[in-house]
């Protein structure tokens, strides 16, 4: 990972903690705001903020329902934090 990603993912409060909780399970943005404990319109922007990272992606099942999960990138960033050699 690059200097510049990792200072923007650190100079976010939640970028690295939602990385990692797409790690173990794709999520609803609810879920993430619920285990977070932090509004829905502010998760809505740490995920915008990481779709546009290409870091994660999303599944709409409709207008209401989108699922998002990591990408490669995004495995291979949580991995790198995690200590593990890719």
């Amino acid at each position: 990972m690059d200097l510049e990603l990792k200072n923007w993912l650190q100079s976010g409060k939640y970028r690295i903690e939602i990385l990692k909780k797409l790690y173990r399970n794709p999520s609803l943005p609810s879920e993430l705001a619920k285990e977070i404990r932090i509004h829905r319109s502010s998760i809505a922007r740490v995920l915008n903020d990481l779709v546009k990272e290409s870091l994660i992606s999303k599944t709409t099942r409709s207008a209401k329902t989108k699922t998002y999960f990591l990408t490669k990138s995004g495995e291979k960033v949580v991995q790198e934090l995690n200590g593990v050699k890719t």
